[in-house]
């Protein structure tokens, strides 16, 4: 592996350029007409939760009629994904 390019931690940012990381992040916002109308069946089937991000203690399906819930349960939210 190159030495340049090792990093110490999963958080090591030696590698970027300081002008990046040291810029203000700017959100930018969503077009609400053109997310309401996105073919989600390309979707179908996938899923991906980020272990590091939060930890799940408990998760539970509903299903309503044809709408499938998944309710996953955290130390302090509860997240609804349909």
């Amino acid at each position: 592996m190159c030495k340049l390019c090792t990093q110490k931690h999963r958080k090591d940012i030696r590698n970027f350029d300081k002008q990046f990381t040291t810029e203000k992040a700017e959100l930018t916002t969503t077009d609400k007409l053109f997310m309401m109308n996105l073919d989600q069946t390309e979707f179908n089937g996938f899923s991906f939760l980020n272990p590091e991000f939060f930890h799940i203690f408990k998760k539970k399906i509903i299903t309503l009629g044809s709408l499938r819930l998944i309710l996953l349960i955290t130390v302090n939210r509860v997240l609804i994904l349909f």
